[in-house]
């Protein structure tokens, strides 16, 4: 199989010079992790090199219609059994492929079918989670309607297939997402997101919900808010309600080199303060690229299971603190509590940790960029129950070549 795809690669590829026909898009991204999140200062740090590598082409058939084939090898250096007999390559997929064409007349429909990314918003439901390694990929299709200000999605994505009779099992994601422009200074999305697997007493998750971006010269913000209906699957808190609301308002000095950007947010998802009635109120974040929101460290990366069912109130500062030319340096602090209290010891605790994300960027010109972070969380009265007293560290450093 894979002698096939590396065949019709090559053979693609000798077209791709072409003519406008073809076109090829490249990238290479090491990763570099010291992990030292134990949360136990006498535990020594893991240390890993995360290698992706993403190769993609384009072929436009005519105007109104095209094709798009990635192919993506992911994986830890070293993680080969020997450097001569191991070729296997295990992480090798198709990460993208797809077709997509309009219809004629200038009808500003399109339609998407096979295997892509989706990123809608600022991914706080659906995400590629371009942090990740590998980065998420759904098998499904999305009917698009363009305007001059106006675009609605209408998706349909397979997450799981069984294979079983009536197809039993199966797990979908549906819905529709609009996006609105009024003008410079206001936009705006809303969804509906429907989760839902098959059969009888099966899932049902139903996020109704939106967000506002506003731009008044130097204050730049948004708001957004969701709410979740629905059923879980049959047994435990059938009936699903919670919600979650976020702010965050920025100031920016255009042109300055010191704190050109400043701001201060709130995300507050909610949590079950009865978790032994019929009412499930712990927020869901679906299909979220979480590392984008809630601190560096990926302490929140799974919601709800790592808040423990308690949800999540995350309160932060952050600032670009410094950008000049190529390089940029930027800061952000975060007071992680729960939404609901939790007992531990007997007694009511709401705070999970505090955390600090320090980020360091610099351009090297338009194929290659590098960044270096390095997190550092201290625990909370959660936090030291769940996990230990000291303080947690993640250092990386990331190189990232691409050619489009």
């Amino acid at each position: 199989m894979k002698k096939i795809i590396f065949t019709l690669l090559f053979i693609s590829l000798s077209f791709a010079w072409a003519g406008d026909t073809f076109s090829l898009d490249l990238q290479s991204r090491t990763r570099f992790e010291a992990n030292g999140k134990t949360f136990v200062k006498e535990r020594s740090f893991d240390n890993y090199t995360y290698m992706r590598n993403r190769l993609g082409l384009s072929f436009k058939a005519s105007e109104t219609a095209s094709a798009y084939v990635q192919i993506q090898d992911s994986r830890i250096m070293g993680s080969e059994t020997a450097t001569l007999g191991d070729g296997s390559a295990d992480l090798l997929d198709f990460h993208q492929m797809y077709i997509e064409f309009r219809l004629p007349f200038d009808i500003p429909l399109s339609l998407k079918l096979g295997r892509f990314e989706a990123n809608y918003g600022n991914q706080r439901l659906l995400g590629a989670v371009g942090w990740h390694n590998v980065g998420r990929s759904f098998d499904g299709l999305i009917a698009r309607y363009n305007s001059d200000n106006l675009s609605l999605d209408f998706f349909n994505f397979k997450e799981k297939e069984n294979n079983n009779l009536g197809d039993f099992g199966d797990k979908n994601v549906a819905g529709t997402w609009l996006r609105y422009t009024h003008n410079e200074q206001l936009s705006g999305n809303a969804n509906i997101i429907w989760q839902r697997t098959q059969g009888p007493d099966q899932l049902s998750r139903i996020n109704i919900g939106g967000d506002l971006a506003f731009n008044f010269s130097r204050i730049r913000g948004t708001v957004e808010a969701n709410y979740q209906t629905g059923k879980n699957a049959a047994g435990y808190q059938n009936d699903i309600s919670a919600w979650m609301l976020a702010l965050f308002v920025q100031y920016i000095q255009e042109g300055a080199e010191v704190f050109p950007k400043i701001g201060l947010g709130i995300d507050y998802l909610s949590g079950d303060d009865k978790p032994g009635d019929d009412t499930y109120k712990t927020f869901n974040t679906l299909y979220a690229t979480n590392h984008k929101f809630y601190g560096m460290s990926d302490m929140f990366l799974n919601l709800p299971r790592d808040t423990y069912g308690a949800g999540l109130n995350d309160m932060y500062v952050r600032s670009q603190i410094i950008k000049v030319n190529k390089f940029s340096a930027d800061a952000t602090f975060h007071l992680f509590y729960t939404a609901e209290d939790v007992y531990i010891a007997g007694k009511k605790e709401n705070h999970f940790a505090n955390e600090l994300d320090l980020i360091i960027n610099y351009v090297q010109s338009e194929h290659i960029k590098f960044q270096s972070g390095y997190s550092i969380v201290f625990p909370g009265k959660i936090f030291e129950a769940v996990k230990g007293k000291d303080p947690a560290h993640f250092f990386y450093f990331t190189t990232t070549f691409a050619l489009k």
